[in-house]
């Protein structure tokens, strides 16, 4: 059960500072974005939509820390599963947002 516990832990800790990570970036967007000036409506939406999936992944984030351990071993592989659809798209569209739009 402690290695368990001390595996939950770090891959917790891991989440939360991926999560930290997007909200740095996402600020960092966001104020290029506003100072940028731009009022695209391609830029709007992909900043929106990077928005959204931050704040989804946050939800699941949140879900995994507050999970009994019971049920831990199967949140984790549905939070897993959303991960790696979200990690590159939210990764395609900072790039987006960075190289082609500000």
């Amino acid at each position: 059960m402690l290695a368990f516990v001390c595996n939950r832990k770090v891959y917790e800790s891991n989440a939360k500072s991926q999560l930290e990570n997007w909200k740095s970036d996402l600020e960092q967007l966001t104020a290029a974005k506003e100072a940028g000036g731009n009022n695209n409506e391609d830029v709007f939406k992909c900043w929106e939509n990077l928005s959204r999936q931050y704040d989804y992944s946050k939800s699941k984030v949140d879900e995994l820390l507050n999970t009994p351990d019971q049920n831990w071993e199967q949140v984790k592989q549905g939070y897993e599963e959303i991960w790696s659809q979200t990690a590159p798209e939210f990764y395609k569209m900072k790039k987006r947002l960075l190289t082609d739009q500000l």
